[in-house]
């Protein structure tokens, strides 16, 4: 993570740079929107997406197993 960096690259750089505290926050602030777009991603891709395409997967391979059962399996069973 690159925030932890930055605050470290800004703190010792203070007093020796020819940047303005706005330059500094500004770095920051993109820092943080791409960390929570990525965040945000990630926790959809976790949540909701990845669960679906399981549950998906799974459903379509049992009924395709249901399907291809021999027939005197559905006479025997009610």
């Amino acid at each position: 993570m690159a925030i932890p960096f930055w605050l470290q690259h800004w703190t010792s750089t203070v007093e020796t740079t020819a940047h303005s505290t706005g330059y500094f926050l500004s770095v920051y602030a993109v820092l943080m929107v791409v960390y929570m777009g990525v965040d945000v991603y990630l926790s959809y891709v976790a949540t909701v997406d990845a669960p679906l395409h399981a549950s998906k997967t799974l459903h379509e391979n049992l009924l395709a197993k249901v399907i291809r059962l021999p027939m005197s399996f559905f006479d025997t069973t009610p």
